[in-house]
């Protein structure tokens, strides 16, 4: 596993943007992120955070999928 790396930089060349207004802010985060080994292709799955607990993780995953359906 290789050095740990600020997720923003990343986040922003990629365009990943949040649709906030002006009084909202952001107070947990997940990233979830696929890489690929540019010598082996080999890919893997990469889970990132604010410090969540896997309770808190699975709960802001299941969040999503509910509401993706409405």
């Amino acid at each position: 596993m290789g050095d740990e790396t600020p997720a923003g930089p990343i986040l922003d060349e990629l365009g990943v943007t949040l649709p906030l207004d002006d009084q909202d802010r952001v107070t947990e985060v997940l990233v979830l992120a696929k890489s690929t080994n540019l010598e082996t292709g080999q890919a893997a799955l990469i889970v990132a955070s604010n410090d969540l607990d896997w309770v808190s993780q699975l709960g802001l995953v299941a969040a999503y999928w509910s509401q993706r359906d409405e």
